[in-house]
């Protein structure tokens, strides 16, 4: 089976994505974004879900829910207007889980960063 690419978000961050063949949905609050990231996992045709930040945080239980299983992978990505960290902490989450180590480590700062998040109860869905 053929699987496909899907990204979700604002118009203004997953426009470009279509010119590269991804399936592109359009939402503009969290419940939306829930509803259609549910539609993509149900159908079981996408191998990669990329979902921008804000609607990402909005669908955290989601993202948890699914973090354990292959496919879909479900990868937060920055949106146009909306670039903080929540993306890039949970990839490095992912990849120190995957790898072992944070090979996307920075500095001390982002380390500190994600130490502080999770001592708030914050969850990356990675």
């Amino acid at each position: 089976m053929a699987y496909e690419i899907a990204v979700i978000g604002d118009l203004a961050s997953v426009i470009a994505f279509r010119g590269l063949g991804f399936t592109v949905v359009t939402v503009d609050e969290g419940e939306e974004a829930q509803q259609e990231l549910y539609r993509l996992i149900d159908s079981k045709n996408y191998a990669i879900i990329y979902i921008t930040e804000p609607m990402a945080q909005a669908s955290a239980s989601i993202l948890e829910r699914y973090q354990d299983q292959v496919l879909p992978a479900i990868i937060p990505i920055p949106a146009a207007y909306n670039a903080g960290a929540y993306a890039r902490t949970n990839l490095q989450r992912s990849v120190l889980r995957a790898v072992g180590f944070d090979v996307l480590a920075e500095s001390d700062e982002v380390r500190e960063q994600i130490r502080d998040d999770e001592e708030n109860g914050e969850t990356y869905g990675g």
